[in-house]
């Protein structure tokens, strides 16, 4: 068949034109956002500044772990080349991927790999030794040490390195490129196809905001329920949880006494409802500082017995970290005030605040509600809440150090037990609820798995359409 010559510029221009939208479609994907609304911006991105869920949200992109656990019981590492360990868990070796770099500036040599397993073993263990050959590190232990994978799989152990003052960079795979006060941008280190490569961070104000109508955010888990708006719930397909945190109401008091008064006569019905007076999604209800779903958690209401009232002279003061609940807030507690002739002054005070009197030896607050944000079924992060009182609880502190190095399952878990109950007869931790609620995601993501290793703080690289 002779060619037809005056065929040809049809078809150029049409090779031409699907190139043209090849292309644009290219850019489309490759400066496609994810848009988060977060309650809190942490001052500092820092792995040790992890109590808050603006900050493990953020550090879950930023920041990656020697190891992840994949199906409840095998691990996987994108940084190491290969490990290995002995059969009667005393010896690890793990060999360092070559490449690995927090960024263009800075990498992760065997070096410093060596010192930041020394440094984080020697947390979890003081008598184990740290040795390198060439890429490989072998870490050898008195006696067997089950749980040290396990500990390699928390965030505020990933290794980490300073790039300012308020920003450290992980081995995650997007970095900080801009932060103010109430926001932040992220940057993949690596663009992508059919991924994300931008997350912005935007400030959750209120539920009134009219920029939550935005409809380029993405994901608005972190915030409270009656701020999601209508057109997210219509639209994105959703699913309910309970959520892997406790919202817990904390009595920081020396006098035993006081703190006995407030944990007995504390309605929690109330409390909840005055807290958050706008929530109507259901909740369970916990019998200590345990969600359930980890090891030693109990359902029910806590046991209290309000025996009368124990009047002060001094306020207490209950430090809010929410600033759209005052009026129900001051009807609550001047209820418990009269039951009680406990007075009890509202201060509303913002997270970063709030947060950075735990380093001071007076907190200034006496009560406090928080939420347990930690989405790990270890029991551990979940009784690590020594350092926000004004003072000592030497037997619970005691029992929590036999807990870090118990490798047995029966005795750790009777250890967590005791410490619950220590935390309780202590009358410092008052538990209110468990949250459950639905959660939402754009329809686009094709692979969001609810399961065993779901996660409420999604690791945004991790998600394609």
């Amino acid at each position: 068949m002779p060619l037809n010559l005056k065929r040809i510029p049809s078809a150029l221009f049409l090779l031409g034109s699907i190139f043209l939208v090849a292309v644009i479609l290219s850019l489309s994907n490759s400066y496609r956002k994810w848009v988060v609304v977060l309650p809190d911006l942490p001052s500092k991105i820092s792995v040790s500044g992890m109590q808050t869920a603006g900050s493990l949200y953020i550090l879950r992109q930023t920041h990656e772990p020697l190891f992840r656990l994949i199906d409840g019981q095998n691990y996987s590492s994108t940084i190491l080349s290969k490990w290995h360990r002995s059969i009667d868990y005393t010896e690890y070796m793990f060999c360092l991927s070559s490449g690995v770099q927090f960024d263009l500036s800075h990498k992760f040599t065997p070096e410093l790999f060596t010192a930041y397993l020394r440094d984080t073993t020697n947390i979890f263990d003081r008598s184990s030794t740290v040795r390198r050959i060439e890429n490989c590190v072998f870490v050898k232990f008195a006696k067997p040490r089950k749980s040290y994978l396990s500990y390699l799989t928390m965030y505020q152990h990933a290794p980490t390195c300073s790039v300012s003052e308020d920003v450290e960079e992980g081995l995650g795979d997007f970095r900080v490129t801009r932060k103010t006060a109430s926001e932040a941008t992220l940057m993949r280190k690596k663009s992508v196809w059919r991924g994300y490569n931008t997350i912005e961070i935007k400030p959750y104000i209120s539920p009134d905001n009219p920029a939550l109508q935005d409809r380029n955010i993405s994901d608005f888990n972190k915030i409270p329920v009656d701020g999601i708006p209508e057109w997210v719930k219509q639209k994105y397909p959703h699913t309910t949880i309970a959520s892997l945190n406790s919202l817990l109401l904390l009595i920081n008091h020396p006098d035993k006494t006081v703190r006995d008064e407030v944990y007995n006569c504390m309605d929690t019905d109330m409390l909840r409802t005055a807290f958050a007076p706008k929530k109507k999604t259901p909740f369970w209800v916990i019998q200590n500082i345990l969600p359930l779903g980890v090891a030693g958690a109990k359902a029910g209401k806590p046991i209290q017995h309000c025996r009368g009232r124990l009047p002060l002279h001094a306020p207490l003061i209950f430090a809010d970290l929410l600033s759209d609940n005052e009026d129900s807030m001051r009807k609550m507690l001047l209820d418990f005030s009269l039951r009680t002739g406990v007075p009890v002054t509202l201060r509303t005070i913002k997270a970063a605040e709030f947060l950075s009197s735990l380093s001071r030896q007076t907190k200034g607050y006496n009560l406090a509600i928080i939420s347990s944000d930690v989405d790990e079924i270890d029991s551990h992060p979940y009784l690590d809440y020594f350092s926000w009182f004004d003072f000592d609880l030497p037997i619970a502190r005691n029992l929590y150090s036999q807990l870090k190095q118990e490798e047995d399952r029966n005795r750790a878990e009777e250890l967590v037990r005791r410490i619950a109950r220590e935390f309780e007869r202590e009358k410092v931790v008052l538990p209110i609820y468990q949250g459950v609620r639905e959660i939402y995601y754009p329809p686009e993501v094709k692979n969001i798995v609810v399961g065993l290793t779901f996660s409420e703080f999604q690791r945004v690289g991790d998600l394609r359409w």
